[in-house]
């Protein structure tokens, strides 16, 4: 995901009314497809670790909780 995406679904979330949530890696539900600009990020690679941490901080400006 990009991180405006994160931001928007952090954002539903919130409107929602949900006051936290989990991150919960997961195998790749579809292939990269470089066409439409489909990525997955490898499992702690530099670009996981900095949406995880994109993600982390925008929680606590947020005011959600997460596991």
């Amino acid at each position: 995901m990009t991180k405006p995406e994160l931001e928007r679904e952090l954002n539903s979330m919130k409107q929602g009314g949900i006051g936290g949530f989990e991150v919960q890696p997961t195998y790749p539900l579809k292939l990269d497809d470089p066409q439409p600009g489909f990525h997955n990020f490898p499992y702690l690679s530099a670009e996981f670790l900095d949406a995880l941490t994109f993600t982390a901080g925008r929680r606590t400006i947020s005011g959600c909780a997460s596991t």
